[in-house]
């Protein structure tokens, strides 16, 4: 009999280890699985293709600026480590009444500067010209089409700012000149570093400065993926959240030494100002920066086909015919009209389901996010609210504050946002009540009514 009780005491030990081995070997696979997924998303997250003026840089007319003779390590000391404005400078041009044959040429006009792409070089500070340390950046434009083209570039990015949320406008720092092959005749140009900045003025009248808007400064993403994916120069190394005055000299000069491997690939002291778009990076550096946590996702799980979560018919879970027997009034924390539809998919995200709402403009799509959002606010919970446009998070948040829940929002991401906006809304809303429960009194009444009238 003991020796019966030892034997099934046995075998149940070795179905444990195999069941824990198995579930082991399933847990690295899925994860395995999804470390590849990630690895792909982040790859189409970035665009490698010619289209790309991260990696094929052609500055187009009136969307940027060509800054000349200056040093990008420079620039950044003054409008980063120093945080000082910079002007512009136009060139001298011939005035309009000159003669043909009396016209000079912009080089022989505007001595002292220097037109042609310069290489970047080690310096020392103390060595340098005045022009190389003074507040000014030499543009390769004359007066009129300098002023034209900030005031457009301004506008722009102003424009994105106002429909975005977030800033498009940068300032690139040093450029790397590379060719596909060693027999290729066709150069490309990346910038290296991407500085965001904004341009101010004190009013209509008064000339463009620039300044440093104290976001993230920038490796550029893209150059990175390519030389690392396509040429075996890894410079991931270099990434880091800081950017200093001291770690600019390392990027650049270790650039330039890493690629000095290929023929004809050189790193240029060349300057832009104009717009780019980051959107995807962002979703690019959370992938790069939060693996982890992504990979701990139900979520993301399921996507990747390892999860719990499974295809769930809406109907099946909350039929229509049913809501006002399974979900009562009394229960009920919309703070909008809803239909039936509308009122199906709310208690469909209330049972902790996940899904996609669907409809041309105008159908209630806001309108069903904002009682969503009542609806899990009033079970306690925390809802992250985003959108490609900004003008959508509007539309929400006003209905929200419409209906007395403007102290349980917090606007984390927009051109609005400051810490002062921040801390007095956290003050707001800590000093508000918690929203209060129904009491259900005059809702039975309203439900018994209806029963009544059946």
């Amino acid at each position: 009999m003991e020796n019966s009780v030892q034997s099934e005491q046995t075998v149940n030990e070795a179905d444990n280890s195999i069941e824990n081995t198995a579930n082991n070997e399933i847990g690295v696979q899925s994860d395995n699985v999804i470390t590849n997924k990630i690895i792909k998303w982040k790859e189409k997250l970035i665009d490698l293709t010619k289209r790309n003026r991260l990696l094929n840089f052609k500055g187009p007319k009136y969307a940027s600026i060509q800054i000349i003779d200056e040093i990008p390590t420079e620039i950044f000391r003054i409008l980063v480590a120093n945080s000082k404005q910079m002007k512009f400078l136009p060139i001298k041009e011939n005035p309009d009444d000159t003669p043909e044959e009396q016209r000079l040429s912009k080089e022989a006009l505007n001595v002292g500067i220097e037109f042609k792409p310069q290489e970047y070089e080690k310096y020392e500070r103390e060595a340098l010209a005045n022009k190389h340390v003074d507040n000014y950046l030499q543009t390769n434009l004359v007066e009129n089409e300098l002023t034209k083209t900030l005031r457009k570039i301004s506008t722009a990015a102003k424009n994105a700012m106002d429909d975005l949320g977030y800033n498009t406008l940068f300032l690139t720092l040093g450029e790397v000149h590379w060719y596909e092959s060693d027999y290729s005749d066709i150069k490309f140009k990346s910038p290296l570093i991407l500085l965001p900045v904004r341009l101010v003025r004190a009013n209509m009248n008064d000339a463009f400065r620039v300044e440093y808007n104290d976001d993230d400064i920038i490796l550029n993403p893209a150059l990175i993926l390519q030389l690392k994916k396509e040429f075996h120069i890894n410079l991931e190394d270099l990434i880091t959240n800081e950017i200093n005055d001291t770690t600019i000299f390392k990027i650049f000069e270790t650039v330039q030494e890493r690629i000095s491997i290929k023929k004809r690939w050189k790193l240029y002291n060349n300057l832009h100002i104009g717009l780019f778009s980051f959107a995807k990076f962002v979703m690019y550096k959370d992938l790069e920066e939060h693996s982890d946590l992504v990979k701990k996702s139900s979520l993301v799980k399921s996507i990747c086909g390892y999860g719990d979560w499974q295809e769930t018919d809406i109907e099946k879970v909350c039929p229509i015919k049913e809501l006002d027997k399974n979900f009562l009034p009394k229960d009920n924390f919309s703070i909008l009209d809803a239909d039936s539809s509308q009122q199906e998919a709310i208690a469909f995200v209330k049972e902790n389901n996940n899904l996609v709402i669907q409809g041309p403009p105008g159908t209630g799509k806001s309108q069903t996010i904002a009682n969503i959002i009542a609806e899990l606010l009033s079970q306690g919970k925390k809802v992250l609210f985003v959108s490609q446009k900004i003008a959508a998070l509007e539309v929400v948040q006003n209905r929200l504050k419409a209906n007395g829940l403007a102290p349980y929002c917090l606007e984390l991401h927009s051109n609005k946002t400051n810490r002062k906006t921040v801390l007095q809304n956290l003050i707001n809303s800590m000093s508000e009540h918690a929203i209060s429960n129904h009491t259900g009194t005059s809702l039975d009444i309203l439900q018994q009514k209806k029963i009544c009238c059946k």
